[in-house]
């Protein structure tokens, strides 16, 4: 689990199965900057979202993806009740749901 102020150094063969998906964590911004801190970087402020996906597109990509998310993928194997899947939101009838996150660039 990641806690404020954690560092995780990111390398192309730490997405080689797939996305890295957070859940249960207790912090709601992510830095993404060189490790000594200098440079250009990108800030994401997500306050509730219950999951945060990283991923990337292998060795050669010049991105990370950060997406804050509110749902996960369904898992393997047999199908599944979509009022059962994992991170289901259900709203009542004329019931409203918003949500956001922000971006500094610097």
């Amino acid at each position: 689990m990641l806690t404020q102020q954690a560092a995780l150094p990111l390398s192309y063969e730490l997405f080689a199965s797939d996305a890295l998906v957070f859940s249960h964590f207790d912090f709601t911004r992510l830095t993404l900057q060189k490790a000594d801190k200098t440079g250009p970087f990108v800030r994401i402020q997500f306050d509730g979202f219950p999951y945060l996906g990283l991923w990337t597109k292998g060795p050669g990509a010049a991105f990370v993806c950060i997406e804050p998310w509110q749902g996960v993928a369904s898992p393997v194997g047999p199908a599944q009740e979509l009022r059962d899947k994992e991170g289901m939101l259900t709203l009542a009838p004329s019931q409203m749901f918003d949500t956001s996150y922000t971006m500094e660039i610097g």
